[in-house]
């Protein structure tokens, strides 16, 4: 497995800054939809109150201004990721930039019998867009193939059948950083350097939705052709998120006005992570991740799902999906939900995982968030 375990101990205090926890809610859902912090709202409404107005469209005051803000977030995201700024194009969201990589860019340049690798227990926005591609070249008379991915027995793409279907053919690989279920980090850059070695022109697609917050995310070192990820899941408000495309230029894909709302909160999202640190973050994540496990451990009938207690990594990215072996999903679910204690249970964005409560955790977590949701946990089943 791809661990790190040298990690020093971190305390933070981040509940205070995000007016959503301003009473007794215990919010688990973070890898669906984050909480926003209030200095990123204050720079949202601070967009009504001082310089509202539109992108590149003439040369007043407001514009220069506005135009002046989302040129310094582009800079600022390249800067953020190891990027080039040029190379930094806005776009709605993961499952846009997804479409956009497919239905903007692979379309043109893929052709009958090329090859696409994609695991299909990844996120729906990582592979449906690739299967809607091949039925839509179908109709032109194009077959390309998928190859499929596999998940070996701990969560982790099975390295050995992924490398092996590399070859002349393939065109594009798609994988994702921290997986939205297991909570794995799935050893993207020994993956890439081992692609490349059976084929250099390989285009390799990375969705970093559940990474960029937490973990040090650089597409030089990763070395990825295009990498993606949404506001929403980063501290930013929803309906924005980048697609990071290397070699390209924005200028050749942001049509129109842009969710200059959005831009604004993702800036000043990468400043609040920036002002924590994301070392601090990512340790902070590990050590209350292996505190959710150990208490879960404590709980007689918790079956865990792939990630953290099948490969018996010593390190946690702040998911952890489980089922009791005699109580329903629904049960507790509606129990948490009762206490407001909010987690993801069903309509999960992966085939095959409604049975299973999912948790994801974020800097504005604590110990008690955790010791509530254990407690109401034992409750439920004790009462059986």
């Amino acid at each position: 497995m791809h661990c790190n375990i040298h990690r020093e101990p971190v305390e933070l205090d981040e509940r205070h800054n995000f007016p959503m926890l301003d009473d007794d809610k215990v919010y688990l859902d973070s890898s669906s939809t984050s909480f926003t912090p209030r200095v990123v709202i204050d720079s949202v409404n601070e967009y009504f109150n001082k310089y509202q107005a539109n992108y590149n469209r003439g040369f007043n005051d407001l514009v220069t201004a506005i135009s002046s803000k989302i040129d310094n977030v582009r800079k600022k995201v390249a800067e953020f990721i190891g990027a080039k700024q040029e190379e930094i194009i806005f776009t709605a969201g993961a499952s846009f930039s997804s479409k956009m990589i497919t239905n903007e860019i692979a379309i043109r340049e893929l052709k009958t019998d090329d090859e696409v690798l994609l695991c299909r227990l990844d996120h729906s926005s990582t592979v449906t867009p690739w299967l809607e591609l091949q039925e839509l070249l179908k109709n032109f008379n194009v077959d390309i193939k998928i190859q499929d991915i596999l998940i070996d027995l701990w969560g982790d793409y099975n390295e050995e059948d992924l490398t092996s279907k590399v070859n002349d053919k393939t065109k594009y690989v798609v994988l994702t950083h921290i997986h939205n279920v297991y909570g794995l980090e799935m050893g993207i850059k020994q993956l890439t350097k081992d692609i490349r070695a059976k084929n250099p022109n390989v285009k390799i697609v990375l969705d970093a939705s559940q990474s960029i917050s937490h973990i040090d995310v650089n597409v030089v070192d990763l070395d990825v052709d295009y990498l993606y990820f949404s506001g929403h899941k980063m501290f930013a408000p929803t309906g924005i998120g980048v697609l990071y495309a290397r070699g390209k230029s924005c200028k050749d894909f942001e049509d129109g006005t842009l969710n200059i709302l959005g831009i604004i909160g993702l800036g000043s999202a990468i400043d609040y992570i920036e002002s924590i640190g994301v070392d601090k973050i990512e340790n902070y994540l590990f050590y209350l991740t292996r505190y959710l496990y150990n208490e879960l451990l404590t709980i007689d009938g918790i079956e865990f799902n792939k990630g953290i207690d099948k490969c018996k990594c010593e390190i946690g990215y702040g998911i952890i999906s489980f089922k009791h072996s005699r109580v329903s999903t629904e049960e507790i679910n509606e129990l948490l939900n009762y206490y407001k204690i909010y987690v993801r249970s069903s309509s999960f964005c992966q085939k095959g995982q409604d049975e299973y409560i999912r948790i994801s955790l974020n800097p504005y977590n604590t110990k008690r968030d955790i010791d509530k949701f254990i407690k109401v946990v034992k409750a439920v089943v004790e009462g059986q």
